[in-house]
């Protein structure tokens, strides 16, 4: 399996302070550590990026070359397994020591919505516990199903999670939403009259919380006051 930094790293923001207490160089656009590992035969470089960002080198010391095995999704056997758990050992030592925790938008879109709704979540999948649902306290249906899925689910071209929230929408106002940047066809749920925004800080949480507000509103109005179903 190929090590993604993005796992280690991700809702975390580095510590300039740790990072140079814990040995990394200030190289003017990013900060560098190097680490023996395996019997002083393999070499992780590892690049903290100012603008956020990181990477990491793998080198065999005997070649001098790049470990390439490292880097390839394919990549199989018992040495390829043993040179990555001594990366990730290190690269978790590294988030452990020099990196912050930082509320990542799912988490503060999750907050928003528990305070202006006053509800709380449900969790109503057993094999996906972290899955949350929220509900309208009058029709006690979802409008927002909060998840952490793998990016290849939208067929996002990156490694790794994302994390999503779908919400309702009307079926003819659907097909000018979708952009597949921000907007996806919903995941896991009717792709009629549902879609999969994507958390990633590229919207801003006020215009989530709208959209999750529309979703609400479409959800709350399928019913009148005496609990029958309006008409479609």
């Amino acid at each position: 399996m190929m090590i993604v930094l993005d796992d280690f790293f991700k809702g975390k923001r580095y510590n300039k302070g740790k990072l140079i207490e814990y040995g990394f160089l200030d190289r003017g656009e990013y900060y560098t550590k190097e680490f023996l590992m395996l019997e002083d035969s393999f070499l992780l470089r590892v690049d903290i990026l100012k603008n956020g960002s990181s990477r990491m080198f793998v080198y065999d010391r005997d070649t001098q070359e790049i470990f390439l095995p490292i880097y390839q999704s394919r990549a199989v056997g018992t040495f390829v397994t043993t040179v990555q758990e001594a990366c990730q050992l290190i690269l978790s030592e590294v988030t452990e020591y020099c990196f912050d925790r930082t509320e990542t938008q799912v988490l503060r879109v999750m907050t928003l919505i528990k305070k202006k709704y006053n509800i709380e979540p449900t969790f109503p999948f057993k094999k996906y516990p972290l899955y949350a649902a929220f509900k309208t306290p009058f029709t006690n249906k979802w409008f927002a199903l909060v998840m952490t899925i793998d990016a290849s689910k939208l067929d996002l071209n990156k490694n790794g999670t994302v994390d999503i929230v779908n919400v309702k929408i009307m079926p003819d106002a659907l097909a000018q939403r979708i952009d597949n940047i921000s907007f996806f066809p919903a995941y896991h749920m009717n792709k009629t009259h549902w879609y999969s925004i994507c958390l990633d800080e590229c919207l801003s949480d006020e215009t989530i919380l709208l959209l999750i507000e529309q979703s609400y509103t479409l959800v709350e109005n399928r019913y009148d006051k005496s609990l029958k179903w309006l008409k479609k």
